[in-house]
This record gives structure tokens, C-alpha cells and sequence, in this order.
């Protein structure tokens, strides 16, 4: 079990080590094809746009992270029980067939909350929210 866990740290460097190899090669053929100069040059913007773009993809995931996090303090209480409210037939069957949820084998108390947290997650409005 030790050698597994050590091979498993050794393959990923072992690989990193590979693309270093092949990254070097390519500079070296570089180099004598376009000249040192223009080799550095290039490296330089190679390196500037590869920050720019995970400076711009951080923006993003942080962003999204906000998101998440705005969401989850914008309501304490997710779900409203209003398990003692009784659902008709009609009801249950429509939310069985629009909805794609599968009530048979669900409580009604967990069927309802259930439905409840996808509401309050969901962006709808609230007459969408109440017309369910």
C-alpha cells in the first residue's frame, strides 16, 4: 500500500518533469530558428497573456463564489413547511407530470419541503412561485 501512495505522488512530477523537457526543447528550437531575442520576447508574451487570463478567470470564480454566497445569506429559512396544507389529486399529479418528480415513493412532508428549497434556489418570481 506504501509504493501505491508513493506512485501516486512520483506519476504527476514524473509528467510535469516530461512537459518541462518538451517546453525546453521547443525554446531551444525556437531559438535557433527565430533568433534569442525574439524567443524571450515571445516567452514574456506568453507569460503576460497566460496571467492576464487566469487573472481574468479568478475574477470570474470569485465572482460566482459572491453569487453563491449572497444567495445563502439572502434567506435564513430556505424551506416554509406547509406540510399541513393538503395537496388534490390534480395537484400532486401535476406536479408528478410538469415537474418530472417522482412522488411515489416520497413522503409528502419531504415531497413538499423538497420542492420548497428548489423554489427558494431557483430564480423565479414570485407569482411562479406561487402558482406552484
Amino acid at each position: 500500500m506504501g509504493r501505491e501512495v508513493v506512485r501516486r505522488f512520483i506519476k504527476p512530477m514524473t509528467a510535469t518533469g516530461v512537459y518541462k523537457a518538451v517546453i525546453e526543447q521547443n525554446k531551444r528550437e525556437c531559438a535557433r530558428v527565430l533568433g534569442e531575442a525574439i524567443t524571450e520576447d515571445l516567452g514574456r508574451t506568453i507569460s503576460a497573456l497566460a496571467q492576464h487570463r487566469q487573472a481574468k478567470k479568478r475574477v470570474i470564480l470569485e465572482q460566482k463564489l459572491n453569487k453563491l454566497q449572497a444567495s445563502d445569506t439572502r434567506s435564513l429559512n430556505l424551506v416554509h413547511n406547509l406540510s399541513s396544507k393538503q395537496r388534490t389529486q390534480q395537484q400532486v399529479r401535476v406536479l408528478r407530470h410538469e415537474a418530472c418528480f417522482n412522488t411515489a415513493d416520497a413522503d409528502a412532508v419531504n415531497f413538499i419541503a423538497a420542492l420548497e428549497s428548489m423554489l427558494v434556489r431557483t430564480e423565479t418570481t414570485e407569482d411562479e412561485k406561487h402558482s406552484v
